[in-house]
């Protein structure tokens, strides 16, 4: 007697991509992309033919940083240390008690009228030059700690004149309705970027050393 055949039922596989689609929407829409970092800087305007050029920086005006390809950091040829970076660029831009190894202080600023209390503008600059083998990672991370150093220096100001913190005052400038408060706050804010200006020159990159 002959066996019946067994039919093998079929799988619907139209279901199947209607789930694998539902689950590719779901990824997508959950997962967490890393976001390009940038950061801001001002470049400094373009010379006139007749212009002279800026005079020659004295060397107790310079804070020297270096990191070499072995993401090491040196402050002015020394070993240097991460943790106390910030406040030795603080220490050096504001000099508090006119050392002479640290930044001199510009007879020819003038600070805004809005600001009530007497501050000096440094004619200190912070060197950064990096090898060409340094990790992205390590210069970003050098860039942050000096972009934190002026903010700081910049938020005693705000607290100190106006009650308000520096990121305050610049949602102030630039947040709202009231186009008179907005303007108030805005000169506020280029009083207080005035006394400390993010002077921070980025050296030629070195080439290392066939080793």
């Amino acid at each position: 007697m002959a066996r019946k055949k067994r039919e093998v039922p079929e799988i619907n596989a139209s279901s199947m991509a209607d789930i694998a689609f539902l689950l590719l929407v779901f990824f997508l829409v959950t997962t967490t992309f890393d976001s390009d970092y940038a950061i801001e800087r001002r470049l400094p305007p373009k010379l006139e033919e007749n212009q002279p050029k800026p005079e020659q920086q004295k060397e107790r005006n310079l804070f020297i940083l270096l990191i070499n390809k072995n993401d090491e950091l040196f402050v002015n040829g020394e070993r240097g240390d991460m943790q106390k970076l910030k406040e030795e660029v603080k220490r050096f831009i504001i000099n508090p008690a006119n050392d002479e190894r640290l930044s001199e202080k510009s007879n020819q600023f003038q600070q805004s009228e809005l600001l009530k209390g007497k501050y000096y503008r440094s004619k200190g600059v912070i060197t950064l030059q990096a090898d060409r083998m340094t990790s992205y990672k390590k210069y970003i991370a050098v860039q942050g700690i000096l972009t934190d150093a002026f903010e700081e220096m910049r938020d005693d100001i705000s607290r100190k004149e106006f009650n308000l913190t520096y990121e305050e005052l610049k949602e102030k400038a630039t947040k709202g309705n009231d186009e008179v408060s907005k303007k108030l706050h805005a000169e506020r804010l280029a009083a207080v970027d005035a006394v400390y200006p993010v002077s921070i020159s980025e050296a030629e990159t070195r080439k290392s050393s066939a080793k």
